[in-house]
């Protein structure tokens, strides 16, 4: 795709990515970067705190000429919603001049407030595009002092000229609260050559059916569902949960209690390396996420990593699952155990099935869900938002 027609022949977008401090995301930057006629720059944290756990910067020592990754101090580092940059971010605007400042975060944020803000008094051309994974329509933020949020939302409506849908619903939902500028959806991805399928290395069929859960150990993910429906299988298997959170201890006693405890496994947190090699272990993966009044399955990246690796997955009919599996996976209703135990025991018994998930969800996968499709579908919308406001 052509750039739009403007004096400068560099499309300069700045990002603005709290997930950036980890090295398998910063990969989604060097493919932008092969995009000749745009300089990326990304600010991201020093450091970050997820799933209870910090995250120090990972930074790669590959060097690209349009392409930087500036590290920056935060305020309320961990929480998402409320953080904001204190350290380099008002240079980087003034430095910088971008002609796209890409927030990666919901418009009811902190950071998009920081934006708007410094965006009006440092670089008033610059445009600003956030993006959003939320697909329920809250009536109400479910955080202290929640008008706040809204009144951030209303701003970004107003100030923000694009918006990057993480999922089909979230499009509808920014519709429906009546964002009424360019919306694109991109799926957001992974890295290709981390997750690179190698069947020839995989370890033989076994009798055993081995189960695999990926996430984190909390009631919205539905794994008493999972559990009861293991209880319900008529052969051997054998359950891996990998994960923490405050449920375990519930999961525990309700294996014991279904006389399972000898077949389930806990693991903890792994990093990403070690848990590709268990990925290779396990012959399906399940997502049998809920529907709570807050939240819903925005993506389950851990179905794209199974996909990538060549693992069958399974997952509940809650939130953006079956737009993420479509038909490379099966789908059962959400916190139906026997539906659940039927789509188990079908690809256990089924191995034409099998093979052919195997392959549909690794088609799937680089069609839809690797970084150089995200960052394609990225390229064009910051040409787009350009476009549309060099017509106006």
């Amino acid at each position: 795709m052509s750039s739009p027609n403007r004096n400068d022949s560099k499309i300069k977008v700045l990002f603005l990515d709290h997930s950036a401090v980890r090295k398998s995301e910063q990969a989604k930057y060097k493919e932008l970067a092969m995009f000749q006629d745009m300089v990326v720059k990304v600010l991201t944290p020093f450091r970050w705190r997820e799933v209870g756990r910090e995250i120090q910067l990972q930074q790669s020592n590959e060097k690209l000429n349009n392409y930087e990754l500036i590290p920056s101090k935060t305020l309320f580092t961990g929480f998402q919603h409320r953080s904001l940059y204190s350290g380099g971010i008002v240079k980087v605007f003034q430095k910088f001049q971008p002609d796209i400042i890409f927030v990666f975060s919901e418009p009811s944020d902190f950071w998009v407030l920081q934006t708007i803000f410094l965006r009006k008094i440092i670089c008033p051309d610059s445009k600003i595009i956030f993006h959003s994974w939320q697909n329920i329509n809250i009536r109400r933020y479910p955080y202290k002092m929640s008008f706040i949020y809204s009144f951030i939302e209303r701003l970004a409506y107003r100030y923000c000229e694009g918006a990057a849908a993480r999922n089909g619903e979230a499009e509808r939902v920014l519709r429906i609260r009546g964002f009424n500028k360019k919306i694109k959806k991109i799926y957001w991805g992974i890295d290709e050559s981390t997750f690179a399928v190698n069947n020839q290395n995989r370890p033989k069929k076994k009798e055993e059916l081995t189960i695999g859960y990926v996430g984190r150990l909390v009631a919205e993910k539905g794994l008493d569902c999972l559990l009861q429906a293991a209880d319900k299988l008529n052969f051997e298997f054998a359950l891996w949960l990998f994960g923490s959170g405050p449920e375990k201890k519930g999961l525990e006693a309700l294996a014991s209690s279904l006389k399972i405890h000898s077949k389930v496994k806990f693991i903890d947190v792994l990093p990403q390396k070690e848990l590709i090699k268990y990925y290779r272990l396990i012959d399906v993966l399940v997502l049998p996420s809920l529907t709570t009044s807050f939240w819903k399955e925005q993506f389950g990246r851990v179905l794209v990593e199974a996909m990538a690796c060549g693992i069958p997955v399974i997952g509940s009919s809650t939130g953006a699952i079956p737009e993420v599996i479509a038909d490379a996976g099966l789908t059962f209703e959400e916190n139906n155990a026997e539906d659940l135990a039927h789509c188990l025991m079908r690809l256990k018994h089924d191995k034409q099935l099998n093979e052919h998930l195997i392959e549909k969800g690794h088609q799937r996968f680089e069609k839809k869900f690797t970084w150089k499709k995200f960052a394609q579908s990225t390229y064009e919308l910051c040409i787009e938002v350009l476009r549309k406001n060099e017509d106006i």
